[in-house]
């Protein structure tokens, strides 16, 4: 959905999330809620940066930007490195 939409996606619950696919797996390795973002350059998504939590968790616009910014350094990075 991140690759897709080229879009955030923030999941408070992966266990009640309806196209979370690994619910058992993300239960066994302690993974609650997730945030992730792409990892975009020009218009491409090049990967995702995602973070969990083992509780659940709302995640706020702050942390949302703020990982956001992170990717974004990313891109450039990885189109640095080319």
């Amino acid at each position: 959905q991140v690759v897709m939409k080229k879009s955030p996606l923030k999941v408070p619950d992966v266990k009640k999330h309806p196209r979370f696919q690994n619910a058992e797996l993300a239960e066994e390795e302690g993974v609650r809620s997730l945030l992730a973002v792409p990892v975009i350059f020009q218009d491409e998504v090049l990967a995702v940066l995602a973070v969990y939590t083992e509780e659940m968790r709302r995640f706020r616009e702050p942390e949302l930007r703020l990982l956001q910014l992170i990717a974004n350094q990313g891109a450039i990075a990885m189109e640095n490195s080319r």
